[in-house]
């Protein structure tokens, strides 16, 4: 939401070309500011928050169970319990990522609309729709790069995964080491969610 409304606001807030200009290139504002949340803003946004906050429940689950010897006492009673629990999270990452992002998707253009409503009150819902999907309609360039939001969420959910795994998994011997973990898993699940957003963006658009 906080996207939708920023991304719209400060996109028509044009104070040095004023009001006569604001109207000339409204269109292409409006196309324009609408590809940027769809395909850049508000996926990358989404997924830092989820994997930051699902990082540090992950490694700090992990950690304790390593911590208390929980994987140890499940593989002598042979049960595959770190196999299932991973499997599970990296599944619940891709999943809840895709999920997530769609979600923030609706809301952001549902902000985004009502912002465009406070700058423009007379215009009708048929021109913001019209044109802020403008570039991502079938049988555009747009269109085609779609697929681009897709593997970035699903790249960025599977590294923030892996990574919490690792540090979850990795050697504990006390409290300290565990709280280390998180903070560590954080760190790297966000730089790789920023490396994996920033790369494609930059090779695709």
């Amino acid at each position: 939401a906080i996207v939708g409304f920023v991304i719209m606001w400060f996109g028509f807030n044009y104070d040095l070309l004023g009001e006569a200009a604001r109207s000339f290139v409204h269109d292409d504002a409006l196309k324009g500011i609408g590809f940027i949340e769809v395909n850049i803003g508000v996926p990358l946004i989404a997924c830092i928050l989820m994997v930051a906050r699902n990082n540090a429940i992950i490694t700090a689950d992990l950690g304790n169970r390593v911590l208390s010897s929980q994987f140890l006492a499940m593989k002598n009673l042979h049960v595959p319990g770190q196999t299932y629990i991973t499997l599970a999270i990296m599944l619940n990452m891709v999943i809840g990522g895709l999920v997530l992002v769609a979600a923030s998707l609706s809301v952001a253009s549902w902000t985004a609309y009502y912002t465009w409503q406070i700058l423009f009150p007379t215009q009708p819902f048929e021109l913001w729709q019209e044109h802020f999907f403008r570039a991502m309609l079938p049988g555009t360039r747009g269109f085609g790069k779609l697929i681009w939001v897709v593997v970035k969420v699903l790249l960025s959910c599977a590294a923030g995964g892996w990574l919490a795994i690792r540090a979850g998994l990795a050697r504990k011997d006390s409290v300290i080491a565990v709280n280390y973990a998180i903070a560590r898993s954080i760190i790297l699940g966000v730089t790789a969610t920023l490396l994996v957003h920033a790369g494609i963006a930059v090779l695709v658009y």
